[in-house]
């Protein structure tokens, strides 16, 4: 038994046979059996180290305070891969074709196995394998003939061109050679020999930048806007200021005077003439989807049809806050949380809980938008490397922030949600946690309405961006607020449809559902997004923002102040397009076809008392939903001394309900959009702590 203080970092050796570790990962440390927060990750490190007084035990006859019963979490370990070691590390050997009925179309090598790196690829490792192999940045060696010849080769964006570079040259069975494009803009930022195709990766398959159609273009364009490649600021000289990318045409089938046409939208004069470019359809497709607002400058050279585009990022000034968002709106409404009634104890099972993401193939990011570009088409964020001498000061926050948002993500699911929950209770506390823990940033929505909005090649609408009477801002620099990204939901609790839109969806593919985010119009005409989200193989939207209002109240005091209560609605939680659309919603059109047919009814479905529901249809049943209010709302208000207010909602299905005498004084708001006594509607009823706890 050795002490340790507070702040050590050390490593646990297993004193188990051999056989009983295999196949086992070392997780990280916990000062909880079962379940509970990590004290310490995989690597030994202590961050955010605070156990309640609970799992300390005084030890002052020893000399110190306390002690504290630490135990080491693992999990299992699965591959596809066939691993040697090397070095306290792993070599690919080979692959498990035995896995397969056929050959799959690609393998993606992990970057660690068991918590060492894999740094090596042997000879003849997939020599009978011809589909496309992604290889990690850990991976600096690879033997020659590690491929077969019809292999298909991706260096991801982690990639170091200088650790490959003499196995490229040596050859590794291949010739088939691509780099992510964020590796290999940064090796011909820096090697003038570079001359290898780059590569995209999204949810419906892997484009590169030697074009065969206008899906490539697209795919790779959007990327390259969704992905902030302009904050990378690579290859700036002369030309222009921003990151260069040059597409290959020559195996499109346009002309060579065609592709400005076509492509750009432009004569060759540079006029603008043509709506229906490549470039213009990328970007409307992208709806509220991009907070990059690059603008674009382009080189063509019609001798080689090679177009070079030059991606500027515009997102306040590309020294500070252009790689990540930044910037925090000050002040606006000050209100106070409010529960959710009928909700659950947060889950026990805790820590050692494994989320259906963590065996997704993984993908490299630098940052929360990329985060959100990664989750959202399938894949398992690894967090990249950046040089300690050369990446700057923003770049490193940016990737230290993602890292934040994506650890706070896993530790929330982990607390709401069990292993034991059904699908559509993961989805419910998902909803409600987001609503209940954010705080809608007015301040920023306000920035961003009215007129003097600049927009940034249209992306922005005007109508959604309309700016301060009094002063203009560039949509550009909207997109440096954290409101609209991870961080405004995760770090700050302040965030605005887009922001949360994010992270309904970064949850909800950590335990497996397919979500996207869906931009559009509400029922007031106002520029939104929300979610859509598939279970039991339909497809629901879900509107967390639409679900969170806010309403002002009488003050306790009995003066004429008014204060502001967040309250929690489930009216457009696992709705359909036809039940939106009758709201006044209108969807944009850009990609995403699958109609959200199904419908849950909310308020006839979930049972509160065993006997009743929430569509409230009787007296009867009125009183015992309130009652049972008034049970979890007293526990919350034990829990919680700051709260002041409590909320739940019901559906009311007759008229005449508030004059029910239920011994207890209450008021209400109708986030439906109905009104007065003799309205049905959903209603969202508060409960004060002082009539609570009488």
């Amino acid at each position: 038994v050795t002490d340790h203080c507070y702040g050590d970092t050390f490593i646990y050796l297993p004193e188990l046979p051999e056989t009983e570790i295999q196949g086992l990962s070392f997780v990280g440390w916990s000062y909880i059996k079962f379940g509970g927060t990590l004290a310490a990750s995989g690597d030994g490190a202590f961050t955010d180290f605070e156990p309640d007084d609970s799992h300390l035990k005084p030890s002052y006859e020893s000399g110190i305070d306390y002690e504290l019963d630490l135990y080491a979490q693992w999990d299992k370990v699965e591959s596809e891969f066939i691993f040697g070691s090397v070095r306290n590390e792993y070599i690919v050997n080979g692959w498990h074709s035995d896995y397969y009925d056929e050959e799959p179309e690609s393998l993606h090598i992990p970057a660690s196995y068991a918590n060492k790196a894999v740094v090596s690829i042997n000879k003849g490792a997939f020599d009978d394998y011809t589909g496309k192999v992604f290889v990690p940045g850990s991976v600096t060696s690879i033997a020659a003939g590690a491929f077969s010849e019809g292999t298909e080769v991706y260096f991801e964006a982690d990639t170091d061109y200088q650790n490959v570079s003499e196995s490229l040259k040596t050859g590794i069975g291949t010739e088939n050679i691509y780099f992510n494009i964020i590796a290999g803009l940064k090796a011909a930022d820096v090697v003038e020999t570079f001359d290898y195709p780059m590569y995209v990766e999204n949810g419906k398959g892997v484009y590169d930048t030697e074009i065969n159609s206008e899906e490539d273009f697209i795919a790779v364009y959007q990327y390259c806007w969704l992905y902030n490649i302009g904050s990378l600021n690579l290859d700036v000289g002369a030309e222009s200021s921003g990151t260069k990318v040059t597409f290959d045409f020559s195996k499109s089938g346009l002309q060579s005077d065609e592709i400005l046409k076509v492509v750009l939208g432009i004569t060759a004069k540079g006029e603008t003439q043509f709506e229906d470019s490549w470039v213009n359809t990328a970007i409307g497709s992208l709806g509220l989807k991009s907070n990059t607002a690059s603008t674009y400058e382009a080189r063509y050279k019609p001798e080689t049809s090679e177009l070079t585009v030059f991606f500027n990022d515009l997102s306040e000034d590309n020294n500070n806050d252009s790689y990540v968002a930044s910037k925090k709106t000050e002040g606006g409404y000050c209100q106070l949380q409010a529960g959710a009634a009928f909700t659950k104890e947060l889950s026990e099972d805790g820590s050692m809980r494994r989320f259906p993401i963590d065996d997704a193939p993984e993908y490299v990011v630098y940052n929360s938008e990329q985060l959100v570009y990664a989750v959202e088409n399938g894949f398992k964020p690894r967090f990249g490397t950046l040089s300690e001498s050369s990446a700057d000061k923003h770049e490193k926050d940016a990737l230290e922030s993602a890292k934040e948002v994506w650890r706070r993500a896993r530790e929330i699911l982990r607390g709401i949600n069990s292993s034991d929950d059904s699908d559509l209770e993961k989805l419910l506390a998902i909803h409600d946690y987001i609503a209940l823990n954010n705080i809608y940033d007015s301040e920023l929505y306000k920035l961003s309405e009215g007129e003097n909005v600049v927009a940034a090649n249209n992306i922005y609408d005007s109508e959604l961006y309309d700016l301060s009477e009094d002063e203009g801002v560039d949509a550009a620099a909207l997109s440096g607020y954290r409101g609209f990204n991870l961080e405004g939901v995760f770090i700050d609790g302040k965030a605005v449809c887009d922001g949360i839109t994010k992270a309904f969806m970064l949850m909800a593919r950590i335990e497996g559902f397919e979500c996207v985010r869906i931009t559009g119009k509400n029922s007031e005409g106002v520029g939104h997004a929300w979610n859509k989200v598939k279970l039991d193989d339909k497809w629901y939207n879900v509107d967390v923002t639409g679900d969170d209002s806010l309403t002002t109240i009488p003050s306790d005091s009995g003066s004429e102040e008014k204060v502001v209560v967040e309250t929690l609605s489930h009216d457009k939680f696992l709705v359909s397009d036809a039940f939106l659309e009758e709201k006044g919603y209108v969807e944009d059109n850009y990609g995403f076809i699958n109609a959200a047919s199904g419908n849950y009814d909310f308020y006839k479905k979930l049972s509160v008392t065993g006997s009743y529901d929430l569509y409230i249809e009787s007296e009867e049943e009125m009183e015992a939903v309130a009652e049972e209010a008034l049970e979890d709302a007293r526990a919350y208000f034990k829990k919680n001394e700051a709260a002041e207010y409590f909320t739940f909602d019901v559906y009311w299905a007759a008229a005449g309900f508030f004059t029910l005498e239920i011994g207890m004084d209450y008021s209400w708001i109708t986030p439906s959009g109905t009104s007065g006594a003799n309205e049905q509607g959903v209603y969202v009823i508060i409960l004060e702590r002082g009539d609570v706890m009488k």
